[in-house]
């Protein structure tokens, strides 16, 4: 990742300009999960605790503990490490639609995941080990026509166009 801690990236690659049929498109904010705290700092908010959080369940869609977040009058499962960032960004203006915190892979483990990319025409799944120390940076995905909003509220951290 060009040792840059938080980016920006085209997601959707597949869709044709005159394609009405297609999800719209949109960007994922990329990040190492040791930068969650430097997104935090950016919005001016506060890391949220790991206290009274629910556990995740290896091998579901929510690995990773999480706080229920009320969204759009909906209670949402999100990440811990991200729960204060989702609503702050919402609050902004930022349509988000997805989100993981990511990690670094602890002494003694590996972790193994299946991860698409794009080559310039299609798109391309390549099974990843991770070994003990590398890390899996997170993401939240948000509506493209926000980019410039998300630009805007983390320029503190470097971040530039995708």
């Amino acid at each position: 990742m060009e040792d840059k801690r938080i980016v920006l990236k085209r997601q959707n690659y597949w869709i044709e300009k005159d394609d009405k049929d297609s999800a719209p498109e949109f960007r994922a904010l990329e990040f190492h999960p040791d930068a969650i705290k430097e997104l935090h700092d950016a919005l001016g908010i506060d890391m949220p605790t790991h206290d009274d959080t629910l556990p995740g369940v290896n091998g579901s869609g929510q690995v990773n503990d999480y706080h229920l977040v009320d969204i759009g009058g909906k209670s949402i499962p999100i990440d811990w490490k991200l729960s204060n960032l989702i609503p702050k960004l919402n609050d902004e203006g930022v349509e988000t639609y997805g989100c993981e915190q990511g990690g670094v892979v602890p002494e003694g483990y590996h972790w193994k995941f299946d991860q698409t990319t794009y080559n310039g025409s299609t798109t391309v799944t390549t099974r990843v080990t991770l070994e003990s120390g590398e890390a899996k940076y997170g993401f939240i995905t948000f509506n493209m026509k926000h980019e410039n909003l998300v630009i805007n509220l983390f320029k503190k951290c470097g971040l530039e166009a995708a």
